[in-house]
């Protein structure tokens, strides 16, 4: 409240819903006329009540079912309620990248995967949380699919990398890492977006999924089970990016069948990049929030 008090923003905002609690609290008992912003980034976490509020001067959701939760939990005036787009953060898989080179599990220095086969399809595995379910995914794959394209990102776990290696040693176009390269990380994923069978696999979790939408690359998602991410299988589903399978069977028989019938990758991939233009729009959205925003700075 002293820090408050004497800097006097004109706004703050809280991507939290419980931050901007804190802040709403903070303003009243500071006595200045600060407008309070609620960005709801991970609708999720509306399901939980220490993220609900009617007090902040405006929240802002990604999409109309959050609004409509939003209101129906906790009441507040709908016109401080506005739905501004998702927000892409484009940092799941650059949280493991580094500046440096990336020699714990070593490969070809040529880039992944060849230009011969533009159909051949190109898989990253994306190993956050999960246990060896991604482990036996790739040996699996190994086994039954081995003229793939495929990368595998562990969870910043050197151990973790070499142990999927050594599941798939034969196969020297694969590619394995704890930690990536700037330039491995756009080589992956512009390979993966150029690519008709291009595929994210992953834990369903709300950032990967907008952030693979956004570069055009269907996912299939291993359901998470944490409350604030229950609805990441139904806007996938909803939207034709992928599927989201509720355990290890269902995802191993899903890989079977898509990389025996490549159509279906490319058919998500197709509703992946409609998605991309029609919701995930960032400049779109960034003029949604200004929009939203600047009636608030104008009324001081």
């Amino acid at each position: 409240t002293a820090h408050l008090a004497r800097t006097a923003p004109d706004v703050v905002i809280g991507t939290k819903g419980f931050v901007a609690r804190l802040c709403a609290a903070a303003v009243r008992l500071s006595g200045v006329h600060t407008r309070v912003v609620s960005h709801v980034t991970n609708p999720g976490l509306l399901q939980l009540p220490l993220h609900r509020s009617p007090y902040p001067d405006l929240t802002l959701v990604g999409f109309d079912w959050a609004r409509d939760r939003l209101l129906a939990d906790c009441g507040g005036d709908p016109a401080r309620v506005r739905v501004v787009g998702p927000l892409v953060a484009q940092h799941d898989l650059r949280d493991f990248m580094t500046a440096g080179s990336d020699r714990e599990a070593d490969g070809p220095e040529e880039p992944w995967g060849g230009d011969d086969d533009p159909d051949r399809p190109r898989l990253i595995v994306f190993c956050n949380r999960g246990g060896d379910t991604y482990l036996d995914l790739v040996r699996h794959i190994a086994d039954t699919h081995p003229d793939t394209d495929l990368v595998f990102v562990g969870y910043d776990d050197p151990g973790l990398a070499h142990r999927a290696a050594a599941g798939a040693a034969r196969l020297a176009h694969w590619r394995f890492h704890s930690r990536l390269t700037q330039a491995q990380y756009f080589d992956y994923i512009d390979r993966a977006a150029r690519s008709p069978h291009g595929l994210l696999i992953s834990k369903a979790g709300p950032n990967t999924t907008l952030e693979a939408a956004y570069f055009g690359i269907p996912v299939l998602m291993l359901e998470s089970g944490l409350p604030m991410e229950r609805w990441v299988p139904g806007l996938i589903h909803e939207h034709g990016l992928g599927r989201a399978c509720a355990g290890p069977e269902e995802l191993l028989g899903t890989v079977d069948d898509w990389l025996a019938r490549p159509a279906a990758i490319e058919a998500h991939k197709k509703a992946a990049v409609s998605f991309a233009e029609s919701v995930l729009d960032q400049h779109a959205v960034t003029a949604r929030i200004g929009d939203a925003v600047r009636p608030l700075l104008e009324a001081r």
